[in-house]
């Protein structure tokens, strides 16, 4: 789109110029025919941002996302797979929010693990970055012969503050959830590339 805007934009600018160098005082003509292109490459400058702008809101706009997602821990003895991942009805996980709306987000998930001596208690954690946990999607006991697997659908809170956030997921290994008052990121905020979404708040 935006190469097509700047070749009828570009093509249009040669004309003044054009018509000012058959126009008898030399000078003057070829003066004025750099000033129309000076206009017309600010306005092309301009068009363009104004494009970028009406599709993301929020500066440059971040590389699609895929639907899946693998997060390992313990050396590879636990692994928890998502897939089919959606956020806000979006088809690459990049979403506009207004502040404070309700997203739904959905995915299914697969969990292995064999790094307790018996089944370990998981949760998978999903939340804000810059920001915290909102809640686990998943917090249970993983069979060690067996695993886990399920599907999660929900609808989570849009922050209430305008910018550019990543929605990231987590693996969690506590008791449970919020056992004695745990309301945070377990062992601190996930890597960048556990981010199932990227957000646009407005």
């Amino acid at each position: 789109m935006r190469w097509l805007v700047l070749a009828g934009t570009l093509g249009c600018a040669f004309r003044p110029g054009e018509s000012g160098g058959g126009g008898g005082g030399g000078g003057g003509g070829n003066d004025a025919g750099a000033d129309a292109l000076a206009i017309d490459a600010r306005r092309d400058a301009t068009l363009v941002q104004m494009i970028d702008a009406s599709d993301w809101p929020c500066g440059t706009k971040p590389a699609a996302l895929g639907t899946t997602l693998d997060m390992q821990g313990n050396g590879g003895e636990t692994d928890i797979s998502l897939a089919a991942i959606s956020v806000g009805g979006t088809t690459d996980q990049r979403v506009i929010a207004a502040a404070g709306s309700q997203l739904s987000v959905a995915f299914s998930y697969t969990i292995t693990d064999t790094a307790c001596p018996g089944n370990c208690v998981d949760q998978i954690e999903i939340g804000y970055q810059p920001g915290n946990r909102i809640e686990c999607p998943f917090d249970n006991g993983v069979s060690k012969q067996n695993g886990a697997s399920g599907t999660w659908t929900g609808n989570l809170t849009a922050p209430a503050t305008p910018g550019s956030y990543d929605l990231r997921t987590n693996i969690g290994q506590n008791y449970s959830c919020t056992y004695m008052g745990a309301n945070s990121w377990w062992n601190g905020t996930p890597p960048a590339d556990w981010t199932i979404a990227k957000l646009c708040v407005q």
